[in-house]
């Protein structure tokens, strides 16, 4: 069949080209094959070069960093500066020097703050005192006024001249009596509070002039000598005559001070009124003992000897005939 013939030449041709085809691909995905393997290897090495240069480059970022590291120190030394405790010189860094400032003018301005409501505190506690003092003063006054405009009746012959009029002057007086009884309490409360403003006035003074008496008097203040020379302060009073009241009652550190050097005069005088006598038997006892000798009284020289030593001197025969006349005497 012709048709079938013609057919089946026309497919063969078509057959030998897809098969040539078909090896020209598999030859091309066998040439390819070789060069993908080569890209990964590539691929491989460049990510090996990647990782050594980043480990290249953090171990050259490590030693920069020791190397700033260790020049820190010496580029960064915190400054420092002298200052003095207690009486030394110490250095300290300039920050801990600006905390200690801080610190010193943060206690100042709070130390300043009270000092100020103290003497605050003390100026309206002192107003308050006189206050007090003149409120006593004027209730006492009025006490006073009344008692002397106001008597009380004879309440028998008040009864009998006229009982009505009896009744309202009873009356008012026990009005009167009641608010004379509460002005008399208002008046004793009164002299109580101005009483204890006195004490503790005296209190505060007393403790003052204690501090002065004991800054002045280092003794003063010592556990074991300030109770003895008290005690001798005392009796050094009373020889002179002040009472042992008087002298527990002084309350000005003048006056103590004055006392205490006045006993310590005393009793330097007492010491060397008795510190005479042996130093003049001293004296006398050295003025007889011998230049160079030790302890041995200087012998005494006789009459005789004494001319003997002239006539040496002078050689004159006046001197030699009184000689002869001692010695044959």
């Amino acid at each position: 069949m012709p048709g079938l013939n013609d057919d089946s030449t026309e497919i063969d041709p078509t057959v030998d080209a897809a098969a040539h085809a078909i090896e020209g691909l598999l030859s091309d995905e066998e040439d390819t094959q070789p060069d993908a393997d080569a890209n990964a290897t590539s691929e491989e090495d460049a990510a090996e070069a990647a990782e050594d240069t980043d480990e290249e480059s953090s171990e050259e970022s490590e030693e920069q960093s020791e190397d700033t590291e260790e020049e820190a120190p010496a580029s960064q030394q915190p400054a420092t500066v002298k200052v003095k405790v207690n009486g030394h010189d110490v250095e300290v860094t300039l920050e801990e020097a600006l905390k200690g400032y801080s610190r010193t003018q943060d206690y100042t301005h709070k130390t300043q703050s009270l000092a100020d409501e103290r003497k605050a505190f003390v100026a309206e506690q002192t107003a308050i005192r006189a206050e007090r003092q003149q409120y006593a003063t004027q209730l006492v006054q009025l006490e006073q006024l009344i008692n002397s405009q106001s008597k009380e009746p004879d309440w028998d012959a008040l009864r009998a001249e006229d009982p009505a009029v009896f009744a309202q002057t009873h009356a008012a007086w026990q009005v009167h009596k009641s608010r004379m009884e509460a002005l008399a309490a208002e008046r004793e409360s009164t002299l109580r509070k101005v009483q204890a403003d006195e004490d503790a006035s005296y209190n505060e003074r007393l403790v003052g002039e204690h501090q002065k008496v004991a800054e002045l008097i280092p003794d003063w203040k010592d556990e074991t000598k300030g109770p003895a020379l008290r005690k001798s302060l005392v009796a050094y009073g009373q020889e002179h005559g002040f009472s042992a009241e008087e002298l527990n009652g002084v309350a000005d550190s003048r006056a103590l001070v004055m006392l205490h050097k006045a006993l310590l005069y005393d009793k330097a005088k007492a010491e060397k009124s008795a510190a005479a006598p042996k130093a003049k038997a001293k004296i006398e006892k050295l003025q007889s003992v011998a230049p160079g000798s030790k302890g041995t009284t200087r012998p005494e020289v006789s009459q005789l000897t004494r001319q003997k030593q002239r006539l040496a001197k002078t050689g004159d025969i006046h001197d030699a005939a009184a000689a002869i006349e001692l010695m044959l005497g």
